[in-house]
């Protein structure tokens, strides 16, 4: 039995894949447990990434507004 490889696994689950693979990839995701795993090892890469995506955005935010309080005017000696 083939397994698939990360980088077809990703094709896969971002639709980067034709048709025809991508049928034949689904019906092997069926009895491959080898290969399901590595599909739900990826999704869990996803779900971290977009939390720390999350958090660096939130810590961005929170840099600008300390920025715009930190600011003093220009004519003030």
């Amino acid at each position: 039995m083939k397994h698939y490889t990360r980088e077809e696994l990703d094709c896969y689950r971002n639709g980067d894949m034709n048709l025809f693979s991508r049928i034949i990839c689904s019906e092997h995701l069926k009895f491959c447990r080898s290969c399901h795993k590595l599909l739900d090892s990826l999704k869990e890469d996803d779900a971290l990434l977009d939390e720390l995506r999350g958090k660096l955005d939130r810590l961005k935010q929170a840099a600008g507004e300390a920025n715009k309080l930190n600011r003093f005017p220009e004519n003030d000696c």
